[in-house]
C-alpha cells in the first residue's frame, strides 16, 4: 500500500512533499528529455505563482506559505522531479493535507488536459534565450564542478551550454536521426509524457513536523515511530487511504478555479544599452570612478547618486534607496511589526509580483535598524513601470484585508505563524551562534534577547500591526539613494519622481501628525544604524567572560567564543588584521581541531563591522566544556608568536600580502557586485568607492613595515603584540561561552587572573562607551 513518510526535523520545519521517480524508458528518451529538458517546463508550471495556479488557490485557503517545485535527481537512468509546501498550522491538519493533494493533483490533470500552451513555451524559450546571453559568470569551483557532470551527459560542443539552454525541436530530430533512433517528439509531447507518468500510485509522500504536531494528525493503523541509523531522525510511516488516492485522477480541475498561467507582461523587449561601453577591459589595480551625487529639481529631499553603467554590457539596471528610520528596530515590538510588515506586504502583492520575477526583474523591501530599505533590480526596459507598481503598492500598504478565500485576521495569524516558527528556530541554532548573539548583547545596539522578541510577538495583535504599517513604518526622513545600470540622468529623475509622489507625501503626513517621533539611539548619530560599544582594555587574562546556558536543551554541544575587538581600524590596522588572520587560521585548526581533537568545528578569522574590526577564534565541542577550550585556545594564542609568526620571514610576509592584495585589485565580474560595494559607501557616508585600491597597499606597507620598542619588530609581530598579546597597550578580549546541559558544571568554575566575569550582558553594556564617541576619527597606524 502507498504510505506517507512522517518526519521530525531538527528545526521548526513544517513541510509536506510530493516526488515521482521517473525513469528513462529507452536511450533514444532519455536524449530527447537532456536536450530538450521537460522536466524544465513541469516544474515551472508546478511552482508558478499567478491566478489559478496551486500556489494562488493553497495561499488564499491559508494551507500553506510558499511552494517550490524542482528536479531532486539527475541519475543515469532515472530523474525525479518534487514539489514541497511550506505549511500553515491548518495545511498541516489531515483535512488540509489532502486539500493540498487534490489542487496539486488536479493542476496536474489539468496539464494533461490542455497540453503545455504555446505561448507558455515561447514565453520559457525567451527568457531562457536571455539568461544564456546575458549569463554572469560564477565562481570557478562551481563551475567547473557544473562541467565535470556536463562532459558524462553531452556532446563536446555543448559542455557548456548544454545544462543551460532549452533544446529545440528541430535540433533533437536532427541528433535522433542522425543517431539512428527512433520515437522522434516534441517539447510538447515529452512535456505530456511526463505529466501522464506524475501519478498518485507514483508518488512519494513525506511530511516534515514536530512530533508534538504529529502527534495530533493521527495514524492510522498504529503506525509506531523509528529512527534512522546514522542521524536518529525520527520517522513513521503511515499507510494511506486507497480510496483518497485512488480519486485524486479524477477532480475536476475547473470546479476548483484552476487555471493555466496568463501570458507575461514584463518580458523585456528593448535590450539596447544606453551608453557606448568602455573601449577595453578593466585592468586589476586601475582606480574606477564610483557613483556621483545628482544635484537637479526632480529629486527632492533624497541623497541619490546615481552611475551609467559602461562595463559590463548588460540591459540591466539596480535600484536603492532607503528610508532613514529608527522606527524598525526601536524595540522587539518594533522587530516583530517589521516582520510581520514585510511577509505580509509581499504575500499582498505575490500574485502581481511573480511575473515580473519571472520577467528578470526582482524587487523587496527590508526594515532593518537604518530604516526601510526598498531595491529593485532586473531588464530595465520594464524596471520603472515595475517600480511605480511596486512602491505605489507600499505606499498604500495598512495592513491584510478580507477577501473571498480568507479575512484579514486569518492572513495576520498565518503571518504570526512564521514569525514564530523563525524565532523560534534560533534556539536550535549552533552553540556558537548563540555565543556570537550574547557577545553581541553586550557590544551592540539595537540589540534585543531572543526570548524578549518572542513574547512580544504573543502580545501582538492585527490592529497593531495596521497602525504600524499606516503610520509608525513612515515615521522617518529621505534618505540615500542608488541607481546604477542601463539608465541614464533622464531614467533617474524618473525614478525620483516616483519616491516623491509616493512616499514623501506619507513621510509628511507622519512627520505633521504630532505624533512622537521613535528614533532611538546616542545623539551623536545623524541618523539611525547599529552602533557598537568599546570592551575594556584587557592587559592580562581572558578580558570580560560571559557564560550562558545553551538555550536548546536537546543539544550536547558546547562552545568558546573568543575576540579582541579593534575599534575604528585605519587601512593598515585592518590589513595587520587580515595577515595575521592568513597566517594564523591553517596552524589553530591542525592545533585545537586535528591534534587535540577539541571539536569538529573549529575557526579563526576575522569580523569587520562598520565601525570596529575583531580577531575571532571558536571552538565548539561535544566533550568539553567552554572553560577547558577557553584555555586551549589562550594556549595557542600564547604561544603563537614563538612558535608561528616569529619564524615567518619578510620575504614570507610579503608573500601573504601579495596574496591578500591580488584578491582585493580582482576587477568586478557583475553589475551586482559593484552596486554592493558602492552601496555599502553610501550607506556608511564614507564615499570611498576604491576603497579596495587603497586596501591593497596597505598591506604592501604592512607587510614590509617595522615598529615596536626597537623599530625593527616585523608590523604583523608588533601589531599582535599589542592586539592579541599579553601586556598589550590596545588589547580588548572578550570571551563568549555557551554551557550544553553536561557542561553546566563548569559555569561556576572562577575566571582566570585579570579577567572579569560577568553575569549580565546587558547591564554591562550599560558602562562601556560608544566606539564613536572614543575614537571620532579612524585610529591611526602606530
Amino acid at each position: 500500500p502507498l504510505v506517507e513518510y512522517q518526519v521530525v526535523p531538527a528545526s521548526g520545519l513544517r513541510r509536506a512533499s510530493v516526488t515521482w521517480p521517473l525513469p528513462y524508458k529507452s536511450e533514444a528518451q532519455k536524449a530527447l528529455r537532456i536536450m530538450l529538458k521537460p522536466d524544465y517546463y513541469i516544474t515551472w508550471l508546478l511552482g508558478h505563482e499567478g491566478p489559478g495556479t496551486p500556489t494562488y488557490v493553497l495561499k488564499r485557503e491559508g494551507l500553506i506559505n510558499a511552494l517550490g517545485a524542482e528536479v531532486n535527481e539527475e541519475c543515469e537512468d532515472f530523474q525525479s522531479i518534487g514539489f514541497t509546501v511550506d505549511l500553515t498550522e491548518e495545511g498541516l491538519k489531515p483535512e488540509g493535507r489532502r486539500r493540498i493533494l487534490e489542487v496539486l493533483f488536479a493542476y496536474l490533470t489539468l496539464m494533461r488536459r490542455d497540453g503545455l500552451p504555446a505561448y507558455i513555451e515561447q514565453e520559457c524559450r525567451t527568457l531562457n534565450d536571455l539568461n544564456w546571453r546575458y549569463l554572469e559568470r560564477s565562481d570557478t569551483v562551481g563551475y567547473t564542478s557544473a562541467l565535470a557532470g556536463n562532459m558524462q551527459k553531452f556532446a563536446t560542443g555543448e559542455w557548456i551550454s548544454g545544462s543551460l539552454k532549452l533544446g529545440a525541436d528541430a535540433q533533437a530530430q536532427k541528433v535522433l536521426r542522425d543517431a539512428g533512433l527512433g520515437g522522434a517528439q516534441s517539447t510538447r509531447e515529452l512535456v505530456d509524457t511526463l505529466a501522464r507518468a506524475m501519478t498518485p500510485t507514483n508518488a512519494l509522500f513525506t511530511t516534515i513536523a514536530s512530533e508534538d504536531e504529529l502527534r495530533r494528525t493521527p495514524a492510522s493503523q498504529g503506525a509506531a515511530w523509528d529512527a534512522e541509523p546514522i542521524y536518529k531522525t525520527k520517522f513513521r510511516k503511515v499507510p494511506l487511504d486507497p480510496s483518497f488516492v485512488a480519486g485524486l485522477d479524477k477532480l475536476d480541475p475547473d470546479a476548483l478555479g484552476l487555471q493555466l498561467p496568463d501570458p507575461n507582461p514584463y518580458l523585456p523587449g528593448d535590450l539596447k544599452l544606453k551608453a557606448q561601453p568602455e573601449p577595453k577591459p578593466r585592468r586589476p589595480g586601475v582606480p574606477v570612478p564610483g557613483p556621483e551625487r545628482l544635484a537637479a529639481d526632480g529629486v527632492g529631499d533624497w541623497d541619490l547618486y546615481f552611475k551609467t553603467d559602461r562595463t559590463f554590457k548588460r540591459p540591466r539596471a539596480q535600484v536603492v534607496f532607503n528610508i532613514a528610520s529608527g522606527v524598525p528596530e526601536a524595540s522587539p515590538r518594533n522587530i516583530v511589526l517589521s516582520k510581520l510588515f514585510e511577509y505580509l506586504f509581499e504575500s499582498e502583492i505575490a500574485a502581481k509580483s511573480y511575473p515580473a520575477l519571472l520577467g528578470g526583474i526582482g524587487a523587496g523591501v527590508d526594515l532593518n535598524a537604518r530604516g526601510v530599505k526598498v531595491s529593485f533590480s532586473g531588464y530595465n526596459d520594464k524596471l520603472l513601470d515595475y517600480a511605480r507598481f511596486y512602491v505605489g503598492s507600499l505606499a498604500a500598504f495598512t495592513g491584510p484585508t478580507d477577501d473571498a478565500f480568507e479575512t484579514a485576521q486569518e492572513k495576520f495569524d498565518k503571518a504570526m505563524d512564521v514569525v514564530l516558527r523563525e524565532l523560534r528556530s534560533w534556539k536550535t541554532q549552533q552553540p556558537y551562534l548563540h555565543a556570537a548573539y550574547e557577545l553581541g548583547m553586550a557590544t551592540e545596539e539595537p540589540k534585543f534577547y531572543m526570548k524578549d522578541v518572542q513574547a512580544a510577538a504573543q502580545k501582538l495583535t492585527l490592529r497593531e500591526l495596521r497602525e504600524f504599517a499606516a503610520t509608525q513604518v513612515w515615521d522617518g526622513k529621505p534618505g540615500r539613494a542608488l541607481l546604477q545600470g542601463n539608465l541614464v540622468d533622464g531614467d533617474a529623475l524618473e525614478y525620483a519622481a516616483v519616491l516623491n509622489a509616493e512616499l514623501i507625501p506619507k513621510l509628511e503626513a507622519r512627520a505633521g501628525s504630532g505624533a512622537p517621533s521613535a528614533r532611538p539611539g546616542p545623539e551623536f548619530l545623524d541618523e539611525p544604524r547599529r552602533v557598537q560599544r568599546l570592551l575594556p582594555l584587557s592587559p592580562r587574562g581572558q578580558g570580560v567572560v560571559l557564560r550562558t546556558r545553551e538555550p536548546n536543551p536537546e543539544s550536547e554541544n558546547s562552545a568558546a567564543y573568543v575576540t579582541f575587538q579593534l575599534p575604528r581600524p585605519d587601512d593598515r590596522q585592518r590589513a595587520a588584521l587580515e595577515l595575521l588572520c592568513s597566517v594564523l587560521e591553517e596552524p589553530f585548526y591542525d592545533d585545537l581541531r586535528t591534534r587535540q581533537q577539541l571539536g569538529y568545528l573549529t575557526f579563526s578569522g576575522g569580523k569587520r563591522q562598520e565601525r570596529s574590526s575583531a580577531l575571532v577564534f571558536i571552538v565548539q565541542s561535544k566533550d568539553r566544556d567552554p572553560v577547558y577550550l577557553t584555555e586551549r585556545i589562550f594556549d595557542f594564542l600564547g604561544a603563537a608568536r614563538r612558535d608561528i609568526l616569529e619564524g615567518i620571514s619578510a620575504e614570507r610576509w610579503v608573500e601573504f600580502a601579495e596574496s591578500l592584495a591580488q584578491k582585493k585589485l580582482e576587477v568586478d565580474q557583475r553589475l551586482s557586485g559593484e552596486v554592493g560595494r558602492h552601496w555599502t559607501e553610501i550607506q556608511t557616508g564614507e564615499l570611498r568607492w576604491n576603497r579596495r585600491l587603497a586596501e591593497a597597499v596597505a598591506l604592501q606597507q604592512v607587510a614590509t613595515a617595522t615598529a615596536g620598542a626597537d623599530g625593527k619588530t616585523p608590523g604583523v609581530l608588533a601589531f599582535f603584540d599589542e592586539v592579541v598579546g599579553l601586556n598589550g597597550g590596545r588589547r580588548r578580549a572578550a570571551v563568549s561561552q555557551v554551557f550544553c546541559r553536561r557542561h553546566e558544571g563548569a559555569m561556576g568554575a572562577p575566571a582566570p587572573p585579570g579577567s572579569t566575569l560577568v553575569k549580565d550582558a546587558v547591564a554591562l553594556k550599560a558602562t562601556l562607551d560608544y566606539v564613536d564617541e572614543a575614537y571620532p576619527k579612524p585610529e591611526a597606524w602606530v
